[in-house]
């Protein structure tokens, strides 16, 4: 009888894995970042299910996508396979096979149907000390406030070439939590509300940080998703081993 952790399959099996994207590859855009992912899963040989049609592709999705220049210790990859699959000698084959700056941490196996749903994300961003102090400061001055408002800029429009869609003002303090300084990092947790959610460049500018500086040395610390109610046990079963 086969363990939980390898399963054989006639159908393709959703597989959860989690990885770490560091170093320079923090500066791909998502869709770069998908491409890396893509070509190290063929190199690694795993049997990924691909999307019918006349331009195939493997069926791969972060739950989550890192904005560019921020870096991730948890990032969650779901991925399609249509054989048998061993978590352990899947993240060795992936390991092998990654660019420098990327990592895969876990994999699990995904129940049900529905796929998983962010709810917080942790950052961290170290800052110099007087930075440190002002953003305390700052930190204090919010508490008595009952809205945080943040103005986003337009964006360039999709449909119509040339237009740029109008700004709006967000009020993100229902959607950030336990914003704090301890020493000199920064500490803050994105909530995801709704289908809403504080981005990093909304809580730097909140916060008074250059964005286009601090965005490149923040980091996402931890991650955690809403499974499907038919997920049970362990969710990250296997673990890659560390580097010496």
């Amino acid at each position: 009888m086969e363990g939980p952790e390898r399963i054989r399959l006639d159908v393709p099996q959703r597989w959860a894995i989690w990885l770490s994207i560091r170093d320079d590859l923090r500066f791909l855009s998502h869709h770069d970042t998908m491409r890396a992912i893509e070509r190290t899963a063929v190199r690694a040989g795993l049997p990924l299910a691909y999307t019918q049609g006349f331009n195939p592709h493997p069926i791969l999705s972060v739950v989550c996508p890192r904005p560019v220049g921020v870096a991730s210790c948890d990032d969650l990859l779901v991925a399609a396979l249509t054989g048998p699959a061993d978590a352990t000698a899947m993240l060795q084959r992936l390991n092998g096979a990654a660019p420098p700056g990327m990592r895969f941490l876990g994999a699990a196996p995904l129940a049900g149907k529905r796929p998983p749903q962010p709810r917080r994300i942790d950052h961290e961003l170290s800052l110099d000390p007087p930075q440190a102090r002002r953003v305390a400061r700052r930190i204090d001055d919010l508490q008595d406030q009952p809205t945080w408002p943040v103005e986003r800029p337009g964006r360039p429009s999709r449909r119509a070439r040339g237009k740029v869609t109008a700004g709006r003002t967000v009020n993100v303090r229902p959607l950030t939590a336990d914003v704090m300084v301890e020493g000199t990092s920064l500490r803050w947790t994105q909530l995801f509300v709704e289908g809403q959610t504080a981005s990093c460049r909304d809580v730097l500018n909140l916060l008074g940080l250059d964005e286009r500086i601090n965005s490149a040395r923040a980091i996402r610390v931890g991650a955690d998703y809403r499974l499907s109610d038919d997920q049970r046990g362990d969710f990250r079963t296997a673990q890659a081993p560390d580097k010496t």
